[in-house]
Parts: structure tokens; C-alpha cells; sequence
């Protein structure tokens, strides 16, 4: 079974090529906390000892099985940060597809309010309603609760959640964007440094994309 090690976890080496060395699965090793009894005692295979009995065995095994066994921690730790890493970016897409599939389905659109019309703040309901047009009621139960919840389920409109969907995806556009400008930024600084003074002199954003990525083009056909 193939682990995820996280790719490298310093990736430019220079001319923007991604190698080998030191992955993020390693970096996350190095920096795990320090493996308490419990852990070494699981990763060893071992069961519940007294503190006496631990230092006793401890100080019997070589430097070698030490290092052995706290590595296998520190990498056991890694995979559950990895794991952890992957699985909030995997919920996070989900959600956004949830919230897409929603809009997608035709809820009332414009812009949502919330009316508390209860007149005595103890019965009745509250209603969201749209352009005239009944959202959902909500007829009260945690008296604490209620008011906020509708007012939150009206600040969801779907003006406002698309508004926020158009938000993040040029906010990831706008991160891809970046990427690629420094990888170009950096691939003529390293490899044509001539050439980087000159774009730079004449900075413009669209301009030096351009050119760079041009440049960039002509060196790989050269090799």
C-alpha cells in the first residue's frame, strides 16, 4: 500500500522542478512532539508498566531500538496529520458542492428577511420571507435559540451564498495566479538573470507573464 507522504515538502529546487528529498510527510516527522510512554509502549507492542518497569526496560534496549521506536511514532504521528490535512480539504470541497447543489436546485431568490411576529415573545413564530414570498417558518421552541437561527438562515439567502461562492473561486483563481507568477518570477531570476532585470525595468503585470512564460517556452526547447 502506497503512503501518502505529502509530496516534497520543499519543492523549488531552483529551476522549478519538483524532486526528491525531504517530503512533507518527513518535515512533519522531525517536528511531532516528543513520543510520551503510552506511545512507545504501543509502537514497541507492549502493554501497561509501571514507570520503574519502563525506565528498567527502557535502559536496556540499544540507541538503535530507541531510535527505532520513537521514528515509528514520529512517522505514525505524520500520517495522522496528513490524514487530518486531507480529510478538512475533502470536507471543504464537499460542503461547497452541497451548497452549489442547493442553489443549483432553485430556491425563492432575492434578498431574505427575518420577522419575529409574535407579539409577546413567548408564542407564535418567526417567518423568513422573500419579495413578499414565505421562505420558512419557524415556530418557537428554544426561545434563546430561535431568533438567531432564523436570522441566520436568512443571512443564507441564495444572493448571499452565491455572492460568497464567487468569492472563494476567484480567491482560488486568484492563489493559482500567484503560484504561477512566482514560479516564473523565480525560473528567470535563476535562469536568465539578464533577462529578469530587463522585465522588471518594464514591469507590467500582463506583459511580464508573457514574456516570461515565453522565455520560459524557448529554454525548454533548447534542452
Amino acid at each position: 500500500m502506497s503512503i501518502n507522504d505529502g509530496g516534497p515538502a520543499f519543492p523549488h529546487d531552483g529551476q522549478h522542478n519538483y524532486t526528491g528529498g525531504m517530503t512533507l510527510r518527513d518535515y512533519m516527522a522531525i517536528h511531532s512532539t516528543q513520543p510520551g510512554v503510552a506511545e512507545i509502549l504501543t509502537a514497541a507492542g507492549l502493554g501497561e508498566m509501571s514507570g520503574t518497569a519502563f525506565h528498567s526496560w527502557w535502559a536496556r534496549l540499544t540507541n538503535e531500538e530507541r531510535f527505532a521506536i520513537t521514528s515509528k511514532v514520529r512517522y505514525q504521528q505524520a500520517d495522522a496529520m496528513l490524514k487530518a490535512r486531507e480529510a478538512a480539504m475533502t470536507d471543504a470541497q464537499a460542503e461547497l458542492a452541497q451548497v452549489r447543489e442547493a442553489l443549483a436546485a432553485g430556491p425563492t431568490p432575492g434578498a431574505w428577511a427575518c420577522y419575529d411576529d409574535s407579539n409577546d415573545g413567548k408564542t407564535s413564530r418567526i417567518e423568513i420571507v422573500a419579495i413578499g414570498k414565505t421562505v420558512a417558518r419557524i415556530y418557537r421552541s428554544v426561545q434563546e435559540q430561535d431568533l438567531p437561527n432564523a436570522r441566520l438562515i436568512a443571512a443564507c439567502s441564495p444572493a448571499n451564498m452565491t455572492a460568497i461562492l464567487a468569492h472563494v473561486e476567484a480567491q482560488a483563481a486568484e492563489i493559482k495566479r500567484l503560484r504561477e507568477f512566482s514560479e516564473l518570477w523565480y525560473f528567470v531570476m535563476d535562469e536568465a538573470p539578464r533577462d529578469f532585470e530587463r522585465i522588471v525595468s518594464e514591469y507590467q503585470p500582463k506583459a511580464w507573464l508573457q514574456k516570461a512564460a515565453k522565455l520560459r517556452a524557448a529554454r525548454k526547447e533548447q534542452r
